[in-house]
């Protein structure tokens, strides 16, 4: 083996001679490296999707949420929470309110979706905090008022930063919100109106929670939107995400009728089952940037039987079998390869690390959810790479192989 490898790398050696020769091979590594490097910069890319867009969603929303099959809330919600909590892959849980509304300041009017939360619970379920861009959400607890004073002190309310902008409100302004849940009267449905004070900006970096979300405290929420003493769910949280299907079933059949358990993967299937079709394709479009760039390997490998067809037919002469033959040129189909992917992967990783670090190509969030390109490398990607390039190599010297070992050695010295 070591006789047919170093005949192979002498054969591929730059020579001034041979210098359109050594030209053909420079391009054939260099097309593997542009096929490899663009795979690796594109999978990383797509990982970094869909790493960044599930942790946003749970950074805002649980691993599960309890709610009711009849769609109406339900009120045994403080019964209900320690039978959830039972489950040993349950590490914290948090009822919470969610409705429709229209918040309306002195410039701007806009439908907006209301999260009734419990503060001290919503930390135990999401990472909100962490995304808390001015305020805090400790003070979402109602406001009760003082026994000696008249003025009536206002809820706190929690806003994303788009909507934040949007609204034209910052930290401490006050604001209205109308609930389409009202009084009945000669009149119709009066529509409840309650006045709320900014006491948090957050930023997700996801913009439709940042543009169409905002968070009051639980007991707030059932007033304004008549549940009373009801919940429109439970949110849980799981010790891992990945494993919440699993724990989703064991609650579901724990809890029975009327409950209906969700996870999130199962509420966000349709987009991440998108994610995962576009790395699939993407992964196989860009596959045939390597088969076309293998296609040079096996012109590269045919000019070399030819301008070497004096020297295959000494070898075959001294008693070189034509497996010998064969081996070398694969073996020169393979250093091609080896170095192409080598070098398009050493391409692919630097690039991968310029993007996550600068974020020099930014994204418009109301289009894709997301403000700059996310990149996330996996070993499992490499792994996968390597070996199709590797793979993709091998074949694309098969047939030039068989055709330089297939050279009559008499015909090939006959006019040397």
């Amino acid at each position: 083996m070591r006789f047919e490898l170093g005949v192979a790398l002498r054969y591929l050696k730059f020579r001034k001679e041979q210098m359109f020769l050594s030209l053909i091979g420079i391009i054939s590594i260099a097309g593997v490296a542009v096929g490899v490097m663009a795979l690796i910069i594109t999978l990383s890319v797509m990982n970094g999707f869909q790493s960044d867009l599930r942790s946003k969603i749970l950074g805002v929303n649980a691993h599960i949420v309890v709610t009711s099959q009849t769609g109406r809330g339900f009120e045994n919600y403080s019964k209900l929470i320690p039978k959830i909590e039972e489950n040993k892959r349950v590490i914290g849980t948090s009822p919470f309110v969610y409705a429709q509304a229209i918040l309306k300041t002195p410039e701007e009017v806009t439908g907006v979706a209301i999260k009734g939360v419990l503060p001290s619970q919503l930390m135990k379920v999401a990472d909100l905090c962490a995304y808390m861009k001015a305020g805090s959400l400790d003070k979402l607890l109602p406001v009760k008022p003082a026994k000696k004073s008249k003025a009536v002190p206002l809820d706190g309310i929690v806003l994303g930063t788009e909507l934040a902008q949007n609204l034209r409100v910052t930290l401490n302004d006050e604001l209205i919100m109308i609930s389409a849940q009202g009084m009945t009267s000669a009149l119709g449905v009066i529509p409840l109106m309650k006045k709320y004070k900014v006491v948090g900006i957050f930023d997700s970096g996801m913009y439709e929670y940042d543009a169409n979300l905002a968070f009051i405290p639980l007991e707030s929420a059932q007033n304004i939107f008549g549940l009373k003493n009801k919940v429109t769910g439970i949110e849980v949280r799981t010790t891992d995400f990945f494993s919440a299907e699993q724990v989703v079933k064991e609650l579901q059949d724990s809890l029975g009728f009327p409950y209906w358990v969700r996870g999130w993967m199962a509420v966000n299937r349709n987009l991440f089952s998108a994610l995962k079709l576009e790395k699939i394709a993407m992964f196989v479009i860009l596959t045939l940037i390597v088969l076309v760039a293998c296609f040079n390997i096996v012109g590269t490998l045919m000019m070399i039987t030819i301008q070497k067809t004096r020297c295959i037919g000494i070898m075959r002469a001294l008693g070189l079998i034509r497996a010998s033959i064969m081996k070398i040129f694969i073996w020169e189909g393979l250093v091609i390869g080896f170095f192409g992917l080598v070098l398009g992967m050493a391409g692919g990783w630097l690039g991968c690390v310029l993007l996550d670090k600068y974020k020099f190509i930014k994204l418009p969030g109301d289009i894709y959810y997301l403000n700059h390109l996310p990149v996330k490398m996996q070993l499992g990607d490499f792994s996968v790479i390597a070996i199709a390039a590797l793979l993709i190599s091998f074949l694309a010297t098969i047939y030039p192989s068989y055709q330089a070992s297939r050279l009559n050695p008499v015909e090939a010295i006959r006019y040397e």
